[in-house]
């Protein structure tokens, strides 16, 4: 996944169909993996209102209970060719 992420910010359904994956397997994984990733440079870029629908639905850094909707991903410019 990180190979494929670029510093410019994909949507998930870019994403999604770049990995072979539907949005549902994509969201897993991120929920699954998401420290590991942050920690290699993949940022997750909230949803705006009208980007919720093709959005993933993660919780909440913060408070756990609470999800938080992110619509594009990207990796870390400086972590990029770590």
């Amino acid at each position: 996944m990180l190979a494929t992420l670029t510093p410019e910010p994909m949507t998930v359904t870019q994403l999604s169909k770049a990995l072979r994956m539907r949005p549902t397997q994509l969201e897993q994984v991120l929920a699954q993996n998401r420290d590991r990733l942050e920690a290699r440079g993949m940022v997750l870029h909230g949803a705006t209102k009208s980007d919720i629908a093709r959005a993933i639905k993660l919780p909440s850094v913060s408070n756990g209970d609470e999800p938080t909707y992110y619509s594009r991903i990207s990796r870390d410019q400086e972590q990029h060719h770590a």
